[in-house]
């Protein structure tokens, strides 16, 4: 008797259950000879395809049987895993869908659907099928553990501790909830509580590979702590059980470069790359330690192994800087920094820089630099070239410390160059560095004894510093002999000719010249912390001084209470603890694949003090901007009787909200030997400059906002002489002033006039933190500027994209694909600085969507209507609040998609040194992501 098709269906699965695969194969020929429509046998059919890896097979019989039978709920089901399983996500999602449908109890279902959804990015909708799972079994630990995951992965860390714990009390012994628990822990600096997860862990573990990531894992708490000897031994504990384990050869490696044990860290990283020959960051930490060793070659071939392997941001980078044609230092620097990255990538192997070319006790002079394979200079040619200009950058810019870095990473490599000596000399000594100066001119002095590098000009300049060094440390005698050897070089016929071909001779023979003649009166004396105070102190306050907090906005300061301790030094904007206690304002969605999307926060309005004071015969002091680089950095209001005004005058670093360590009596303005010449003002003149007020960003929020001050504190502006300004030369100055009605006769420009003293010196108060726009000057400007109704005749796109194509920095390096990408989404390119102001408000205030990377363009979301969608390109390594502030009052919808980073941080330091104008490289599989997230409709709906 044959046996019915059912028995043959269950034969079919009992076979295909204990892997007998060619015994299932021939019964399903037999029923399919039999019944070549039986749905039931081709769901068969999809799983023995399946069980074999043979997904296109599978995916074709499940489709069949669906065929034959449309409410067939197993195939819907099965065919939607093989799916999810090879990547194809929305067809996945499709059948779990009509699967549910045909049977809504299916609670396992469910879970797999949301596993679907986590694998594909989409985190909230793998959240909301996890949560539908927990409805139909509240005890689903499985559920439980993964809706753990997602809420990590979306940043909400409490929630996501709260669920381990949860999935711990239903399963005490769930190794990997222990061990994911701990991650968090550690990540909210939890360290207690992450090892006695980590722990628990490794009782409730009897997998020893995972073992070893845990011993792992407890090294890095260990490290945390600074137990180091606890933490290299748990990382030994790891490599006991799998010698093979290359992230706790790394971990070991980074904790020896934190001990300055470089020579023992290398070998570490080495054994990183021999297990993983494409590691970026193995590469790069060993090129960091070889570094710090000075084996310069050695360093250089890891770096050009790292841009072998990630070659499109060097690339870009490269090519970008190529197309300037900027003299200025930084940009000299930038250009020999692309030389450099482009020759160490032609060149089979960088040469041995001539240093390392012979002994060092040599007494012949080697030439500067050896010829490169192809005839042209070396990679050491333009390292040394990129160092000597970004230590000329640091120099202008004031900051001698990190000039003074750069120029001894020069003379590793020129070793025999005066020059780099007396710049390194200079720094040292306007440093107050005075023993470490002496010992380099002194060096500088040594070489000059050789006559092939002899220069009259470079030994006048080193006997004079070392005159003036000797001067300062009391050794007269000393410094006698040096002076007189520069008054006999004084007696040269060339002398003139010499100094006047040397500026910067030129100004130290100045300098020493004029040292007894000049007066220090013009330097603030002390700090007063508040103008009300100094005018109390001087009976003007009621006359002087106007309140405006109750006007313009209030006094939110309760979640930014100094912390007891005070740091040494104020890291202004970029204070990583302030950074973090700013970025708890604000909460953010984790989409996945770098895209978050802001969500509204209550009390991240952070006010400062509102006032208008008057200032008789007060002066101010505002640093002029010189270039892109050289902004405006300090202003300093100072008083007749000589104190500097704390709360009205700013600097860079400028504090964050909340700040602990900001120290007036460091004010830029206390480091200067002298002022500028005095410009006296007759009259009344407001000071409106502020930091960076060349910026549109910074003219907007931080310089017209002070004019509502003034409007507020009663002051009829038709009796004000000057409005000082930063500059009126940029269009968007003019407009926006001559909107405002103030008439350009009234104008006065710091950047002219950087040291002025009025009779009556008005000044409102900052009109909040740097770059920090309060609800009321948001309210202001868009009073101000924005229009009552569309323009007529114009058609402005509603989707648009803000190039940065002609920024002098924070390019978006792939822009040409981005752009081309975007095009079909019906984006449209602008570039905001061949637009007039009033253009591009119009233009904001019609928008739908704005997309762009961080920086000015986006200032103009300020006319944008509550629901326009903004997404700001940032890169990971600069992450500002700027316009968060702005998006949160104005409910826009903000998102941030963080470009992809360039790993080795040796190089980028040398290409970026400011994570502020670092470019971006936008993954465009991300960008994708977010598009559809925005525009797409989600299966849910």
């Amino acid at each position: 008797m044959n046996p019915s098709i059912e028995d043959l269906i269950q034969s079919a699965i009992t076979d295909l259950d204990v892997g007998n695969l060619r015994e299932a194969d021939q019964t399903i020929s037999r029923i399919l000879a039999r019944d070549p429509d039986h749905a039931q046998t081709y769901k068969v059919l999809g799983d023995w395809y399946e069980v074999q890896g043979l997904f296109p097979e599978a995916i074709s019989a499940y489709k069949q049987a669906i065929k034959l039978q449309p409410d067939f709920v197993e195939a819907y089901a099965y065919l939607a895993q093989v799916l999810r399983n090879t990547g194809e996500f929305e067809p996945a999602f499709f059948c779990y869908k009509k699967a549910l449908n045909l049977r809504p109890t299916w609670t396992e279902l469910y879970f797999q659907w949301g596993q679907a959804y986590y694998w594909s990015g989409d985190i909230p909708k793998a959240i909301r099928c996890y949560q539908k799972t927990l409805e139909q079994n509240p005890n689903h630990v499985n559920s439980y553990f993964t809706l753990a995951m997602a809420y990590g992965q979306l940043g909400d860390t409490k929630r996501a501790i709260a669920l381990y714990q949860r999935v711990i009390h239903l399963q005490p012994d769930f190794a990997n909830a222990y061990n994911n628990l701990g991650c968090l822990l550690f990540g909210i600096n939890d360290y207690d509580g992450a090892l006695e997860a980590w722990e628990k862990s490794l009782i409730y573990n009897d997998n020893e590979i995972e073992k070893s990531l845990i011993y792992n894992n407890i090294g890095q708490v260990f490290n945390a702590q600074g137990r180091i000897k606890e933490a290299i031994k748990s990382y030994h504990q790891a490599l006991n059980i799998k010698d093979d384990f290359p992230l706790a050869y790394t971990n070991l490696g980074k904790i020896l470069q934190q001990q300055n044990q470089h020579k023992n860290a290398v070998s570490y990283f080495e054994k990183v790359i021999e297990l993983e020959p494409e590691n970026i960051f193995a590469y790069t930490d060993c090129g960091a330690s070889l570094l710090n060793l000075g084996r310069l070659d050695a360093a250089l071939s890891c770096f050009k192994k790292v841009i072998e392997l990630e070659p499109k941001f060097v690339e870009g980078y490269c090519q970008g800087v190529q197309k300037r044609s900027e003299l200025d230092e930084l940009s000299l620097a930038r250009k020999s920094c692309a030389d450099f990255l482009i020759a160490l990538q032609q060149d089979d192997t960088p040469p041995t820089p001539p240093c390392q070319g012979g002994a060092r006790g040599s007494t012949s002079v080697p030439h500067p630099y050896q010829e490169g394979a192809r005839g042209g200079k070396t990679v050491y040619e333009h390292l040394y070239q990129t160092y000597l200009h970004l230590g000329n950058t640091l120099t202008i810019y004031g900051k001698f410390d990190q000039a003074v870095s750069y120029y001894q990473k020069a003379t590793q490599i020129q070793p025999y160059s005066v020059e780099i000596y007396l710049k390194l000399g200079n720094c040292l000594f306007k440093n107050q560095q005075l023993n470490a100066a002496l010992t380099i001119y002194q060096i500088a002095l040594n070489l000059l004894k050789n006559e092939s590098i002899f220069s009259h000009i470079q030994l006048l300049e080193v006997n004079l510093q070392l005159g003036r060094i000797l001067e300062k440390q009391g050794y007269w005698e000393s410094a006698a002999d040096y002076y007189s050897q520069v008054l006999q070089t004084q007696q040269e016929k060339e002398f003139n000719s010499w100094v006047n071909d040397h500026p910067s001779i030129l100004t130290l023979w100045q300098e020493w010249a004029n040292a007894p003649y000049i007066q220090q009166t013009d330097i603030p004396e002390g700090v007063c912390d508040s103008t009300l105070t100094w005018l109390t102190n001087n009976n003007l306050q009621d006359s002087h001084y106007c309140n405006l907090s109750g006007l313009c906005g209030s006094q939110n300061l309760d979640n930014w209470k100094q912390t007891p301790s005070k740091p040494n030094q104020c890291g202004g904007l970029d204070c990583e603890i302030c950074l973090k206690n700013v970025f708890k304002c604000f909460h953010w969605q984790n989409l996945g694949q770098g895209i978050q999307k802001g969500l509204t926060s209550k009390n991240n309005t952070v006010s400062t003090p509102l006032f208008v004071a008057i200032i008789p015969n007060g002066r101010a002091w505002i640093v002029p901007q010189q270039n892109y680089w050289m902004v405006c950095k300090a202003i300093a209001i100072i008083t007749p009787d000589n104190q500097l005004l704390a709360d009205v005058s700013r600097e860079y670093p400028a504090p964050l909200p909340g700040c602990p360590s900001y120290d007036p009596q460091q004010h830029q303005v206390f480091q200067q030997s002298e002022l500028p010449p005095l410009e006296t003002i007759e009259g009344r003149v407001v000071v409106l400059s502020g930091l960076s007020g060349n910026v549109y960003f910074h003219w907007m929020v931080d310089v017209l906002p002070r004019l509502e001050l003034l409007r507020q504190s009663g002051i009829n502006f038709d009796q004000i002489d000057w409005f000082l300004v930063n500059s009126y030369q940029a269009p968007f100055q003019r407009e926006t002033l001559t909107r405002l009605g103030i008439p350009e006769f009234k104008i006065l420009e710091s950047d002219q006039f950087p040291h002025i003293q009025a009779q009556q010196l008005i000044v409102p108060s900052f009109a909040g933190h740097t770059g920090w726009l309060q609800p009321w000057a948001i309210d202001t400007l868009r009073r101000w500027f924005l229009p009552k109704s569309p323009s007529p005749g114009k058609n402005y796109p509603e989707r648009i994209y803000i190039s940065r194509g002609d920024a002098s920095y924070r390019q978006v390096l792939n822009e040409d694909e981005v752009i081309q990408f975007l095009r079909p989404w019906g984006f449209v390119t602008v570039q905001l600085e061949t637009l007039s102001f009033t253009e591009q408000v119009a233009l904001f205030a019609e928008a739908k969507v704005i997309m762009g990377a961080h920086g000015s363009g986006l200032t103009n979301i300020l006319f944008c209507q509550p629901g326009t969608q903004v997404i700001e390109f940032m890169s990971p390594h600069y992450n500002r609040h700027y316009y968060w502030v702005i998006s949160q009052y104005l409910g826009l919808e903000h998102y941030c998609l963080t470009g992809d980073g360039f790993a080795c941080y040796p190089l980028r330091g040398l290409m970026y040194q400011n994570p502020l104008t670092e470019d971006i490289w936008l993954n465009l599989v991300s960008l994708k992501r977010l598009l559809e997230i925005l525009f797409v409709r989600s299966p849910w709906k």
